[in-house]
């Protein structure tokens, strides 16, 4: 099916995989299953693709664009609702009733009542808005740093952000992608530890049944 839909592909037509089957190899499965999305052209592409598989094909909606190929591997193709991924993705959140802000800076900052003001990274790069708003504007003390290296920022460039953007007085690591501790401790080689050695400030690493509690300066008074 990979290689029919290889062929099929325009020349330099862009199309995206989503949905489980990011999740599945993210994880090192075999996806059951693809979601695809296309900027136009899914219908065609969808009936090309079962046509040269041996498949059938079924229109789940031709008015929006949204196909699906029933063969060894189930295929669901469908059209962007809007120019660009990310205008699709809003689209899909404002037909629910959902917003969210959705573009390259991400993240969000959290004030709590005993003055620690933390930052949560989420899925993003390297920003200008880490420095402008994060740092100077709300000035974060506490960060929780994504470093996965997937969708996010990896431990280098994490690092780089915590040390020259947000310089925050301590962070704790986040969203590693690995099994980054044994035991408690934190594995040589792992990206966990490389950010853990790039990093300036004070690095808390999160371990499964332990909740770390800070107080209004960024210090660990419990948990870590």
């Amino acid at each position: 099916m990979i290689g029919a839909l290889a062929a099929e592909r325009p020349a330099g037509g862009a199309l995206w995989l989503v949905g489980g089957a990011v999740r599945d190899a993210l994880l090192g499965g075999a996806p059951r299953e693809l979601d695809l999305a296309a900027p136009s052209g899914a219908l065609e592409l969808g009936r090309a693709l079962a046509a040269r598989a041996g498949a059938a094909f079924v229109a789940l909606d031709e008015v929006r664009g949204v196909g699906r190929v029933i063969g060894p591997v189930r295929v669901d193709i469908a059209d962007f609702r809007a120019p660009t991924l990310e205008g699709d993705l809003a689209a899909q959140l404002d037909a629910n009733g959902l917003t969210a802000y959705l573009g390259p800076p991400g993240g969000y900052v959290l004030e709590f009542s005993n003055g620690l003001v933390v930052y949560l990274s989420g899925d993003t790069g390297i920003t200008a808005e880490q420095e402008a708003v994060v740092r100077r504007h709300f000035g974060a003390n506490l960060a929780v740093m994504n470093v996965g290296g997937i969708f996010s920022t990896g431990p280098t460039e994490a690092a780089w952000v915590i040390n020259d953007l947000v310089q925050p007085d301590a962070v704790i690591v986040s969203h590693a992608n690995e099994a980054a501790t044994e035991g408690g401790e934190v594995q040589p080689g792992t990206k966990t530890a490389t950010f853990i050695e790039a990093v300036e400030v004070p690095v808390h690493v999160p371990l499964s049944g332990r909740t770390m509690e800070f107080d209004g300066k960024a210090n660990c008074v419990a948990g870590c």
